[in-house]
């Protein structure tokens, strides 16, 4: 029976996602209709008016905190400028609206309305509704096209842990698609992030495609951050990223000269997304089924997991910033009222859909759950898991059978499956593992290579291989990484002529997100970085190396297809009589110790790694080393001047006399250079850690040597096993995130003799 006429002229109003489904069934109609579809919140903005963006920069101005003012413009529709309220909370969000109104910053259209009542308006797939939107849907005599499903829930599957839920849910999918069924007509909702990894793991044993829409902010990434805090669109290659940062520039016009510019560009660049790539015939996540109903159509197959307590549906608290009392004050839905019609929603859209599994689990490796009240409130028959089935993956077989078995020979705990699978896997593979690296098949490609690379292929060939070819390492972002960020950013701004320690540091510390513990310890610790920068200004008024580069990126070629780059913090240089003479410098907030000792196993080679760039990059035609150095960001140290001693560089200085005195002019009696100490005979001392031009020279074949050696073991694939034992310690695997693992033995190990003094 169809549902619409060619005669009349419909305005729908329906959510995006049920949009799309009226849309296929007309398209199978074959008639021309006359419809205009709108969403809820467009047609409010119509109807009523429209907040102008100039209207939250007027509230940030009032001294309102930006959540504040977008809560307050969100309640704008239900207050009345008529109105008397007994809450000063509301009597404050009255008197915005009407500020606002006389700046002309909400915008009316006297058209909609005369428009709209021309054709037929209907309304389908809204349920959760406010009293001002039910009373605009009744002037615009709008119609409800609410249809009923006629599937309510029946069961549901409860299962003792997170992993059987995802593993019960595998298990069902698998035989769907055995029957016949797409993977592209299967879904899941309910599913946030702490089900990601399962699905991904067990989803890939038993052979299904999943697609999870990972959407990275454009502001996490690294382009994102530089963009922010340099407005450089040039640096964006990205076309489609490119031309939503130019709207938003041109949309933020209006406050480019305000002091909160900064922070509604930071509001607009947090929606703006990189989305993953997308694939066809592949089981995806679809929420929005348990929210606006018929999205799903027969063919359709809904698995909903996480049917627990307090996390589907999402239920409110009395927690918003219009509390419950005040939410009745201006008729808007207080909490129990609005989680009320929630679970209305909730099962009116489960209604429509035919083929649905839902499931709730009692435990995960974190957290314990109860099952959802409405189990309860609706007496729904609760199926227990199903049992386990072996024929749809081997794969998951095999991680199950050496699980059960370790819990047996660890535990003398045994699991009925295992007589089950013993029948079909040899109990002789158990013990048979073989923990040594065995060569892989990789085609030889491009390599880019950093100090940190080689480092950790030094430490343990494995490590790279974990590291960087199989991507083991997930990055987490930790206090020091940001504490790092903050004073090198701070550091790199110091040489500028226009320099303001105040701006340079409140610009950096929005971009890192600190935790609430963490912006307390900052708050402490942005004094040690302002003495740091006094004091390091104070040091380099001797220096003759008047100039700069500051996070200076440098990248040479070292054979074909093979690259090495790295990021000095600083270099300071000065071209004097055809030379360029010049140190490195590089913070460390961590703890500084410099080993030349066993450079010719490619151990700890950073400075001299950084030599290596600098001489063979060409960056100075005549290059005269005066020194490398560490500098360290942080003391221990309570006195003052105890405090600069301890920031003082350390490293190893030119040799020559001629050099060092344009180093430091005062070197002699150096309160720059730690350990850089004179004889009383105005001599450099035995003791002082130099370096002579022959010297240099060998330290730069010696670190290209073993670059090379190194990229050579690397694209032969060669990843042995072979942590470093330096005086009785095992370096290697002290912080290694994969030691647990590579289950490294004695005879691994590879003992190393130290040949010089450690400095």
């Amino acid at each position: 029976m169809k549902r619409f006429s060619t005669e009349e002229s419909y305005y729908i109003i329906t959510p995006v996602a049920r949009r799309m489904r009226i849309l296929e069934e007309l398209a199978k109609e074959k008639e021309l209709y006359a419809i205009t579809f709108d969403t809820l919140e467009s047609v409010k903005e119509k109807y009523f008016f429209r907040v102008k963006k100039e209207a939250l920069l007027y509230l940030l101005e009032q001294g309102e905190t930006l959540d504040v003012a977008k809560e307050m413009i969100r309640s704008f529709y239900s207050i009345s400028l008529e109105q008397e309220y007994s809450s000063t909370k509301l009597q404050k969000i009255q008197l915005y609206k009407r500020q606002l109104e006389e700046k002309g910053y909400l915008e009316y259209d006297e058209s909609f309305v005369p428009f709209v009542k021309q054709k037929k308006v209907l309304v389908d797939g809204y349920l959760l509704l406010e009293s001002y939107e039910e009373e605009m849907l009744k002037e615009l005599k709008a119609e409800s096209i609410r249809e009923e499903g006629k599937n309510p829930i029946q069961e549901v599957y409860h299962y003792d842990t997170m992993r059987d839920e995802v593993v019960g849910v595998a298990q069902q999918i698998r035989s769907l698609n055995q029957k016949g069924v797409s993977y592209e007509h299967i879904f899941l909702a309910g599913v946030d992030s702490s089900y990601f990894y399962l699905l991904h793991h067990i989803f890939k044993q038993y052979d299904i495609p999943l697609f999870l829409s990972f959407e990275e902010n454009f502001l996490t990434t690294k382009i994102g951050k530089s963009y922010f805090r340099e407005r450089n669109l040039e640096k964006i290659t990205n076309q489609e990223i490119k031309e939503q940062l130019i709207k938003i520039e041109e949309d933020l016009e209006y406050a480019k000269s305000s002091p909160y510019y900064d922070l509604l560009l930071q509001e607009e660049l947090k929606k703006v997304t990189l989305k993953t790539k997308e694939y066809q015939d592949m089981v995806t996540l679809c929420d929005e089924a348990l929210e606006t109903p018929f999205v799903l159509t027969e063919n359709d197959y809904l698995f909903v997991l996480g049917w627990n307590q307090n996390k589907l549906p999402c239920l409110k608290k009395d927690e918003d910033y219009l509390n419950d009392s005040m939410k009745k004050e201006i008729s808007l839905l207080p909490s129990d009222q609005w989680n009320k019609k929630k679970k209305e929603e909730f099962l009116w859209a489960c209604a429509s859909i035919p083929h649905k599994t839902l499931s709730y689990k009692d435990t995960s490796l974190q957290e314990v759950f109860y099952p959802s009240s409405m189990i309860k409130d609706l007496a729904l028959t609760i199926q227990e898991k199903e049992p386990f089935d072996y024929n749809y993956s081997d794969s998951y077989n095999r991680f199950t059978y050496a699980s059960l078995l370790d819990q047996y020979y660890t535990y003398h705990e045994e699991s009925p499956l295992l007589p089950l699978l013993e029948r079909y896997y040899p109990a002789s593979l158990y013990r048979s593992y073989d923990h040594l690296y065995h060569p892989i098949q990789k085609e030889k490609g491009p390599l880019v290579l950093s100090y940190s690379h080689l480092s950790d292929y030094a430490l343990c060939p494995f490590r790279y291989y974990a590291k960087y070819v199989l991507h083991l390492e997930e990055f987490t972002s930790s206090f020091a990484q940001k504490l790092g960020n903050i004073f090198h950013y701070v550091l790199s701004c110091m040489y500028r002529e226009d320099f303001d320690f105040e701006k340079s540091y409140q610009t950096i510390l929005k971009e890192q997100n600190l935790e609430v513990k963490e912006k307390f310890f900052m708050k402490k610790l942005r004094k040690e970085l302002e003495f740091l920068v006094k004091t390091i200004q104070e040091q380099e008024q001797a220096t003759g190396l008047t100039s700069q580069f500051l996070e200076k990126k440098i990248t040479i070629p070292l054979e074909e297809g093979v690259t090495l780059k790295g990021f000095l913090d600083k270099i300071l240089y000065r071209t004097l009589g055809g030379k360029t003479y010049y140190a490195i410098i590089d913070y460390k907030t961590g703890q500084i110790k410099l080993q030349l000792d066993y450079l010719k196993e490619g151990l700890f080679m950073q400075l001299p790694c950084y030599l290596y760039l600098v001489e063979k990059s060409g960056l100075f035609e005549h290059p005269v080393l005066a020194g490398f150095y560490y500098q360290k960001l942080l003391s221990s140290a309570k006195d003052e001047e105890e405090k600069k001693k301890d920031l003082r560089l350390f490293g190893v200085s030119a040799k020559e006399e001629e050099t060092l005195e344009i180093l430091d002019e005062n070197y002699h009696k150096s309160e720059w250079i730690k350990g850089l100490s004179v004889t009383k005979q105005n001599t450099i001392s035995s003791r002082a850690k130099v370096i002579d031009e022959a010297e240099k020279q060998d330290m730069v074949h010696l670190v290209e040597s073993k670059i090379l050696e190194f990229s050579q073991a690397i694209q032969k694939n060669d990843f042995m096993i072979e942590p470093k034992i330096v005086e009785r310690k095992n370096i290697s695997c002290e912080y290694c995130a994969f030691s647990s693992f590579c289950f490294h033995d004695e005879k691994d190990n590879l003992y190393l003799e130290k040949e010089e003094k450690e400095v």
